[in-house]
């Protein structure tokens, strides 16, 4: 497959999954469009190479039952698949725990989670860590990073391990990576080597005659910090508040935006992308300035940007979406929510509706309302000229 061709059939599963979801759709039709997905996607039912929920016997008296294995065409159990209706409420990760328990009994070298967007599990031989490893995310969204390659490795005629053994590779080794830069921050900002520093400091300066006494009574006086570059691209901004959380099972870290409702948070993901994510995935979010987060690396420069972007924007959202009415009797106002339902599916934000209306075709670029435009009213202006049913959530 080339490029265009891996990009519509991503295209086609975010639709699949996200795009044609309606609200409190029942969760075993959601499973049949995840069979479908992988029907789709060149895997057979016909041939059980998909088998849904099938009873696989772990010991004498055990068994396990996945919402989807995937076989090999060795007959190999080569994926497990976990299934979460989006926006279904959960509580914690234990569905994650099951999958990764799942993977490891069946014996399979991958392992996804599908619900608001797809988490990517590796467990094969290539794997240098005691757990599974968690290898992506990838949101439902056509212009997600990640998608088309998600398409290339789990399509059936590219599933071999001379096509993914790079992509595990590289993966593996930018989480070892990861992990030795991680551990050398923290040595390096830490008190114990400031510690060092300042005797080495001592030392130095006690082997050009000056006194020890001296230069400790000196030392007493002064700091020793040791802290990272500021960005000057990000001068104007960098005491402003922002709120970061961390995930439970990747351990990278989020840009928080806000809650939405169904128990998802909004977020902006490493690679930039802005999603709704289960709340539960996360730490509570700690808070601390554009400076701090930014000079630390905790979170990149690629997301404190899409975040400074974004927030021009939700400001104006809410002007605009917040229409207010007084009432003269108690002097209070009424706030309309942000969501709305298009076409019989719903979104948080208008914005996110206008998004899909694009990905679908109904409108091009150019139709697209400006950064700071009011979303609810363009959506409700335009029904008629783009075909599309548009009704704000009361």
């Amino acid at each position: 497959m080339n490029k265009e061709e891996l990009l519509e059939k991503w295209e086609e599963v975010c639709f699949h999954l996200s795009d044609d979801i309606r609200i409190n759709m029942n969760e075993n039709v959601y499973e049949q469009k995840v069979l479908l997905v992988f029907e789709k996607l060149g895997w057979s039912s016909f041939k059980r190479e998909i088998q849904f929920q099938p009873s696989l016997p772990v010991d004498s008296q055990k068994s396990i039952t996945p919402d989807i294995v995937i076989y090999s065409p060795g007959e190999k159990a080569a994926i497990v698949v976990e299934i979460k209706r989006p926006n279904q409420k959960v509580t914690g990760v234990n569905f994650i725990d099951q999958l990764k328990s799942y993977m490891r009994q069946a014996k399979t070298d991958f392992g996804l989670f599908i619900g608001n967007e797809i988490h990517i599990f590796y467990d094969g031989n290539l794997n240098p860590f005691p757990d599974p490893i968690h290898l992506c995310a990838i949101s439902l969204q056509s212009h997600s990073k990640g998608g088309t390659d998600f398409i290339d490795l789990f399509y059936r005629d590219h599933f071999t391990k001379e096509n993914y053994l790079g992509f595990i590779k590289e993966t593996v080794a930018r989480l070892e990576k990861e992990q030795k830069i991680q551990k050398l921050r923290e040595e390096l900002t830490s008190g114990v080597l400031i510690q060092k520093v300042r005797e080495f400091l001592i030392a130095h300066f006690s082997r050009q005659s000056f006194d020890q006494d001296i230069i400790e009574g000196l030392m007493d006086t002064m700091n020793i910090e040791i802290t990272y570059k500021r960005d000057p691209t990000l001068d104007e901004d960098h005491e402003k508040t922002i709120q970061v959380c961390k995930n439970r099972v990747s351990e990278e870290h989020f840009v928080y935006i806000g809650e939405v409702e169904n128990g998802l948070v909004k977020l902006i993901l490493p690679n930039g992308d802005i999603g709704d994510i289960e709340k539960s995935f996360f730490e509570e979010p700690q808070e601390g300035t554009v400076e701090y987060y930014s000079n630390s690396q905790i979170v990149n420069e690629l997301q404190i940007k899409r975040w400074i972007d974004f927030e021009p924007q939700a400001e104006d959202d809410d002007q605009e979406l917040e229409h207010v009415s007084h009432n003269v009797l108690n002097n209070s106002k009424k706030v309309y929510p942000n969501g709305c339902t298009v076409d019989g599916i719903h979104y948080n934000f208008a914005r996110e509706a206008i998004a899909a209306l694009r990905r679908k075709g109904k409108i091009k670029e150019k139709d697209v309302p400006i950064k700071g435009s009011n979303a609810h009213v363009w959506l409700s202006k335009n029904q008629i000229k783009f075909n599309y049913e548009y009704v704000r959530d009361n």
